[in-house]
């Protein structure tokens, strides 16, 4: 007859693993900055949306929680747009410090605020010839909203820039749900003893 592991022993193994597990995040992309030598981790969720903007403007948007050099979290919006070369009127876009952006479903909504201006940046695309324009922004992540995104499904978002009406978009489930557990697995790193 097979020895059977005592259940407190099991149940400390099963412990041990888990919070090992969770302290080992996996970002979906990893940057050392060459200047600062900061590592910057990425945990990236699409954010879909009818952009109301110019109709022959590609356009890709991106939330983010991003960890700084494992002491520091924040959240960031990448917003990228591409045009044909023929549109030299794509102006640059901006997002001011302390405009607000918000997350939210049919329960609850959080608020987070821009910690620096933000002002997309122009270049031409040597393979396409478009115009290519990015805005990265980034907000600040207090551990309460941390602690709420870990509890709550976030699907819907309001982006804001200067000069435009606040922007709606989806996160779709699939990327909600990661972002839950990627904020479970984030409070357990920065949980203050």
């Amino acid at each position: 007859m097979k020895k059977l592991i005592p259940l407190a022993s099991t149940f400390a193994l099963a412990l041990f693993f888990f919070t090992a597990d969770a302290q080992d995040c996996k970002p979906d992309k990893s940057i050392n900055d060459k200047f600062t030598r900061k590592k910057y981790d990425y945990y990236n969720y699409d954010m879909k949306g009818k952009w109301n903007m110019l109709s022959d403007v590609s356009i890709t948007s991106t939330f983010s929680l991003v960890v700084i050099g494992d002491t520091q979290i924040v959240a960031a919006v990448t917003y990228r747009q591409s045009a044909p070369k023929a549109r030299h009127d794509l102006q640059p876009i901006r997002i001011s410090k302390g405009t607000e952006f918000y997350l939210a479903n049919d329960a609850a909504s959080v608020k987070l605020v821009c910690i620096r201006d933000a002002i997309s940046d122009n270049k031409t695309s040597i393979i396409s010839g478009n115009i290519e324009q990015t805005l990265f922004a980034e907000y600040e992540l207090p551990f309460a909203d941390l602690e709420t995104f870990s509890q709550q499904l976030f699907d819907q978002v309001l982006l804001t820039f200067d000069g435009t009406p606040a922007q709606k978009a989806n996160i779709k489930k699939k990327d909600a749900e990661r972002m839950q557990s990627d904020a479970k697995c984030l409070m357990t790193k920065f949980k203050k003893p």
